[in-house]
């Protein structure tokens, strides 16, 4: 990934730089139209690639980004009179040339005036060179040197460009990674509390002798395998959650022979929808809990769960015992985790509602889930 990344950034700074060049020597051809002027726009092509590229790999992340401003402007002052010397070197070259042919042909005529001292077409022959004076090329100086700091204040902003955008990526990563933590750490949390429960349960039913200890031990290994395997991966289909669901509420009947009060609708529901996994059970096992539907005779459980679309809808209501029951000191971590869950996995997709009265405990949630 990351080298096709590269070699895209490769292509796209070729393509760039290869339609500057074909605008440079189109400039000088038009405007000159002598094979010399034509090798300078190649020329300043490949000081302005060189320039461009030393600012952005050396100057800038060696002096700049790690706060040495002034050596960074001593550098920047140093390139750019470096630059314009070489230029003007360069371009002494060039004339001498254009010189040289002028004298051969007896024709000045493409000679800049302020090189021929004023004088016409023709010139008399001899061995002419162009004069070394400042005055007249302090032009072409301030023209080459206009190249060569736009190329570095391009480089420049480039590279910020590009620092931002990884910062702003590391930043997205970073943010992610630490959800993604929070959230496995509150999951780890809930499974604990789950398998606390179970095994009480379980052990109750084993010192009543109960025949129905060995079915409780292979649910339990059923919802075991669930919460190690399957819930190492960050989504699970919506089918592997009720399918734990189902395993719990079995599991929790198997106690006690008041299954008429117990009602759950988990059927005709999209299974192929995924979901955080551990995130509806802690809402059952509060409808158990709450209701103590194993110690009072009136005490009842209502789940409903569907889907329509994408969306899921949980209802969890139960009774409240008129006397009220000493609360367990574990009780409050499964729900204040899962709330945390939501808000980190969902957020501005959910919508949880929680009720009490005197009488009943409701729980309604809404999520907008994504199919596989």
């Amino acid at each position: 990934m990351n080298a096709s990344r590269s070699i895209k950034s490769w292509i796209i700074h070729l393509s760039i730089w290869l339609s500057y060049l074909v605008l440079l020597v189109w400039l000088y051809s038009e405007s000159r139209g002598h094979e010399p002027y034509l090798a300078k726009s190649m020329f300043i092509f490949l000081v302005q690639v060189i320039l461009f590229y030393l600012n952005f790999h050396v100057f800038l992340p060696r002096y700049f980004e790690n706060k040495k401003y002034t050596q960074y402007s001593i550098t920047i002052v140093v390139t750019i009179l470096a630059s314009i010397l070489l230029f003007h070197v360069y371009d002494r070259i060039l004339l001498d040339i254009e010189f040289r042919r002028a004298v051969e042909a007896n024709d000045f005529s493409h000679i800049p005036r302020e090189f021929r001292g004023g004088r016409g077409r023709h010139m008399p022959v001899g061995p002419w060179r162009a004069p070394w004076n400042l005055n007249i090329f302090w032009r072409p100086m301030l023209f080459n040197g206009f190249f060569i700091v736009i190329s570095l204040f391009i480089s420049t902003i480039y590279r910020n460009l590009i620092i931002n955008q990884r910062r702003e990526k590391e930043a997205l990563q970073l943010i992610s990674q630490v959800k993604e933590a929070e959230s496995n750490l509150l999951k780890s949390q809930i499974n604990p509390h789950f398998l606390f429960n179970t095994l009480n349960n379980i052990y109750s039913m084993a010192q009543l002798k109960s025949e129905q200890t060995a079915d409780a031990v292979h649910r339990l290994s059923e919802m075991l395998r669930y919460v190690i395997y399957d819930c190492n991966q960050p989504l699970v289909k919506l089918g592997q959650e009720i399918n734990y669901i189902k395993s719990y509420i079995e599991l929790q009947l198997l106690k006690d022979e008041k299954t008429q009060h117990i009602r759950y609708t988990l059927e005709g529901v999209n299974e192929k929808l995924t979901i955080a996994p551990m995130l509806l059970i802690p809402f059952i096992e509060n409808s158990f809990k709450h209701s103590h539907i194993e110690d009072t005779e009136k005490s009842w459980i209502n789940i409903e769960l569907t889907t329509e679309g994408n969306a899921l809808h949980l209802k969890a209501h139960n009774s409240l015992p008129a006397t009220p029951v000493s609360k367990d000191a574990t009780g409050g971590v499964g729900l204040e985790n899962v709330q945390k869950r939501l808000n980190i996995l969902y957020p501005g997709r959910h919508q949880l509602i929680i009720e009490r009265d005197p009488t009943e405990y409701k729980v309604e949630l809404n999520v907008k889930l994504d199919e596989n």
